[in-house]
């Protein structure tokens, strides 16, 4: 069993986006060199800080394996509702996000992703984010609101 608290994951995995965690689980594997790295992740991450946003109530069940994560993923943050397979490859300069699940809800505005209130329901979603400016979303039956 793994606890952490304010964790600075940013520092660790050298992204600036990326800020404190705080996390209760699971973590077994072997080695740290991320070509050779096979681990099993599975437990509650109760706040991750990401794009100027603490996003809480996580829970995730996954591997990291040849510098790439692979598992599934549940958020039930304020904010944001989401059910979700996910896999990030950190083998780029940049992480390579691919998620496909259902948004439940969210508020875009909170999150930092729109100026404006705006926010999204019920709907299903695939993110492919290679970059922030290389980011594409697909969404099928949603519903928009303010």
């Amino acid at each position: 069993m793994l606890k952490t608290s304010h964790f600075n994951a940013g520092k660790l995995l050298d992204i600036a986006s990326l800020g404190l965690l705080n996390f209760n689980g699971k973590i077994k594997g072997s080695s740290f060199d991320l070509d050779q790295q096979k681990t099993n992740i599975q437990g509650n991450i109760d706040s991750i800080a990401w794009n100027n946003y603490n996003y809480t109530n996580i829970t995730t069940n996954g591997n990291i394996q040849k510098g790439a994560y692979n598992g599934s993923l549940r958020i039930k943050d304020p904010n944001i509702n989401f059910i979700s397979n996910i896999e990030v490859d950190f083998n780029q300069a940049k992480p390579k996000i691919n998620a496909v699940g259902d948004l439940q809800n969210t508020n875009l505005k909170e999150l930092g992703f729109s100026k404006n209130k705006f926010s999204l329901r019920d709907c299903w979603i695939s993110i492919l984010m290679e970059t922030v400016l290389t980011t594409s979303w697909v969404m099928q039956n949603f519903i928009m609101g303010n």
